[in-house]
């Protein structure tokens, strides 16, 4: 207790250095809980962009061949999906979503442009309401089969307005020709840094054109709890569909990208022959190569601002403390001339590096608080469906890592250690009669 209270005392007595260590730790603690927490931040908004906007982590396609041998894109053996998705533990599942898809024209007037149309169950994804960036228009009606709401690009593209009607030219699952109207009520920011650019309509009326009943859909979208139990719960799907008389497709050597995996979804092996539905099953991280290439580069940038700040942090306290020591020779030898052992001279300025670090870390996370406080509070309004993957409702998200934070403080506490303890060696190391002098 005696040690602690003469280390406190110097602490106080040279109060002019002791805070410039202080705000040294302070800085150093606030930039390195900053960075970690903006790329923590960028992490999970992106993973949560892309399950939202591909609808969750699994995605479960159907194909079916028609008596001429046509394949067609349609899920009509549902019973052995959804005895297969009950197979899976339910507390891996968070929610599952039916989606079709159709690809066409989208036209007004002389205006004619190529797009996605997907349709939703509106009343059972709430979140992707939630999550889409409107930029234009509304919204709300979306559930009304008659409405729609627009990629940028089509927008763009086709110069219309809002409550402007258009034409959606495509082909039902059989190949047959259609048509179907809508009306605008909505332009959708695009999410380009996964090339998805898709207009949305309900999933009944899509389905009504499309050919299909209103109990088949094309695609079934699984979301977890954890995206880390990905592959588990791919692989119990895929074996209950087999054990349950289901199709899977062929295996194949072929490696899958970006490209490959999209498609792989509306896969069409002709190769292969058989009855009911052939279920093909991907997932997130076949879709997220781009993602998670920008995400690997974020990572790798802060990591390296990480230990360059850890080592700016600790070559500037044993600096700061080399010339306190050099100020403090006489003090030193007065000690050791009363009779004090090296020991314990050194667990003296031990503790008032301890108390300093112990100073400078709150301080430095309060800083941190304040100011990623206030960053969030700011509404940006990105021009680019890339940047708005990486915001949370148009603002920058700071999540806060408690085990994290409890590092850092462990960690800057034993540079600050480590700083002191250098010059005190050398210090030491000279006589007492040097000292004195």
């Amino acid at each position: 207790m005696k040690y602690f209270k003469i280390a406190n005392r110097n602490v106080k007595r040279q109060k002019k250095k002791s805070n410039m260590l202080t705000f040294a730790i302070a800085f150093g603690t606030m930039v390195i809980i900053l960075i970690q927490s903006l790329t923590s931040g960028f992490t999970i908004n992106i993973e949560k962009g892309i399950t939202s906007a591909l609808g969750g982590h699994i995605y479960i396609s159907g194909d079916e061949q028609l008596d001429s041998g046509k394949i067609v894109n349609k899920i009509s053996d549902v019973d052995i999906l959804q005895a297969a998705i009950n197979d899976v533990d339910p507390s891996l599942i968070k929610s599952y979503h039916k989606r079709s898809n159709a690809n066409g024209n989208l036209i007004f007037h002389s205006q004619s442009t190529s797009g996605s149309v997907v349709g939703i169950d509106w009343e059972n994804e709430e979140q992707l309401r939630n999550d889409l960036v409107i930029i234009e228009g509304t919204i709300d009606g979306i559930d009304n089969p008659e409405n729609i709401i627009l990629s940028e690009e089509a927008f763009e593209d086709l110069g219309i307005n809002i409550r402007d009607d258009i034409v959606f030219s495509f082909q039902t699952v059989s190949g047959q020709e259609n048509v179907a109207s809508y009306s605008v009520i909505g332009v959708a920011q695009s999410n380009s840094l996964i090339g998805d650019s898709s207009s949305y309509v309900s999933i009944e009326g899509l389905n009504s054109v499309l050919g299909l009943d209103a109990n088949q859909y094309q695609t079934l979208t699984l979301e977890l709890e954890d995206a880390n139990n990905i592959a588990q719960v791919q692989a119990t799907i895929e074996t209950s569909i087999e054990e349950n008389g289901g199709v899977l497709p062929l295996p194949t050597d072929e490696e899958d990208d970006f490209m490959s995996a999209r498609m792989s979804m509306f896969a069409t092996d002709i190769n292969q022959e058989w009855e009911g539905t052939r279920f093909t099953l991907s997932n997130l991280t076949d879709f997220t190569e781009a993602a998670i290439t920008a995400l690997n580069v974020i990572n790798a940038i802060a990591y390296a601002i990480f230990f360059i700040m850890l080592l700016i942090t600790m070559v500037g306290l044993i600096n700061t403390f080399r010339l306190i020591m050099n100020e403090r020779v006489l003090e030193i030898g007065t000690m050791r001339a009363m009779g004090m052992q090296k020991k314990s001279v050194k667990k003296l300025f031990n503790l008032e590096g301890i108390l300093i670090a112990v100073k400078g870390v709150p301080l430095g996370l309060f800083a941190e608080l304040v100011i990623t406080r206030i960053a969030s509070l700011i509404k940006i309004n990105p021009d680019q469906g890339a940047i708005s993957l990486i915001l949370k409702e148009n603002h920058l998200y700071f999540p806060i890592n408690i085990g994290f934070i409890l590092f850092v403080a462990v960690l800057v506490s034993l540079i600050s250690l480590f700083a002191v303890s250098r010059p005190v060696n050398s210090a030491l190391k000279k006589s007492v009669a040097d000292e004195l002098r």
